[in-house]
C-alpha cells in the first residue's frame, strides 16, 4: 500500500519524464551559472551609467507596478526591507526614482520611476534584449518564437507556490533563481 506521501505526488514528481526534468534542472543551473560568470566578468568592466541586477530588478517591478512602497517591493524582490532601503536610497539618489507621500498615511510613502529612471531601464533593457539576440542569432524564428512560449509558461509554472514542498518554487543548483 502507498504511503500518504508517495500518493499525494503527481505523476511527473512519481517518475514520469524524470529525465527529462533533469536535463531542465541541469540546464537551468548552468545558465545561472553563465549568468554568474558574466555578472563577475561585467564587474571589472565600466559600468558607468549602467544598471546592476538588483536595481535593474527594482526598476523592473516599480515599472510593472507604480505606486508601490517600499515594504510590498522589499516583498516582490523576496529581500529584507534594510536591503530595499538601501537599494531604493542609491536609486533616488541617482534620480531613478521618488517617493510621493501618502496623503492619507503620512509615516508612508508611494516609489515612483521618474523619467530618468524609465530612460535608463529602457536602455538596460536594450542592451540585455541585444545581448541574448546576439546569442539566438543563429537560430530558426520559429525557435526563438517557441523559446519564448516555453519559457513564459515555465516562470507561470515556477511563480506557482510549490504544493509538494516548503521550499521556493525556483529553488535549485543551491540557488534561488529570481
Amino acid at each position: 500500500m502507498p504511503s500518504d506521501d508517495h500518493a499525494s505526488k503527481t505523476p511527473s514528481q512519481q517518475g514520469r519524464c524524470a529525465p527529462e526534468v533533469a536535463s531542465v534542472e541541469r540546464a537551468l543551473s548552468r545558465l545561472l551559472r553563465l549568468a554568474e560568470a558574466r555578472r563577475s566578468s561585467n564587474a571589472v568592466e565600466s559600468t558607468r551609467g549602467r544598471l546592476d541586477r538588483a536595481a535593474y530588478a527594482a526598476l523592473a517591478r516599480l515599472e510593472e507596478m507604480p505606486a508601490t512602497r517600499l515594504t510590498e517591493l522589499a516583498a516582490m524582490m523576496s529581500v529584507d526591507l534594510s536591503t530595499a532601503s538601501r537599494q531604493v536610497r542609491g536609486l533616488e539618489a541617482r534620480g531613478f526614482l521618488v517617493r510621493i507621500e501618502d496623503p492619507d498615511d503620512q509615516r508612508t510613502a508611494w516609489l515612483e520611476l521618474t523619467e530618468t529612471g524609465q530612460e535608463a531601464l529602457t536602455a538596460e533593457r536594450a542592451l540585455r534584449v541585444a545581448r541574448i539576440a546576439s546569442h539566438l542569432a543563429n537560430w530558426q524564428d520559429h525557435d526563438v518564437a517557441e523559446l519564448a512560449r516555453l519559457l513564459g509558461q515555465l516562470v507561470t509554472s515556477f511563480s506557482e507556490p510549490s504544493s509538494a514542498s516548503g521550499s521556493p518554487p525556483l529553488e535549485f543548483a543551491g540557488g534561488l533563481a529570481r
